[in-house]
């Protein structure tokens, strides 16, 4: 089958092109990122995570975006984060302690923009 040249991507600081077509390279990148599952299954327009906690898939919007790592999304959905936190508040004093005391401090700071702005 010939497609036309601009199915395909071409080499960066050269003339030429890649062999492969744009969308069977996305579909083989996809399947690099996805072991074992297969391209036709996939959620169309969806991004989705599995959460490192639960395991369960879940749509990307599930979990808190971050820029300090290549993946730039937490490992852990935002459920699992939230019950961790939980349990973390509930368990120790000294934590439940400092996040009162953020918060305190949160509220004094919004105070004062407000009564600035």
């Amino acid at each position: 089958m010939t497609k036309p040249l601009e199915a395909f991507t071409p080499i960066r600081g050269t003339s030429r092109y890649y062999g492969r077509c744009k969308t069977c390279r996305a579909r083989r990148a996809w399947e690099r990122t996805h072991p074992g599952a297969r391209y036709v299954d996939r959620r169309e327009g969806a991004v989705v995570r599995r959460c490192t906690e639960c395991h369960e898939v879940k749509p990307i919007e599930a979990f808190v975006r971050i820029r300090s790592c290549k993946a730039g999304w937490y490992g852990r959905c935002r459920a699992c984060r939230a019950k961790r936190a939980r349990q973390r508040y509930q368990s120790d004093p000294l934590e439940r302690e400092v996040q009162k005391a953020r918060v305190r401090r949160n509220r004094a700071r919004r105070r004062m923009q407000a009564l600035l702005a």
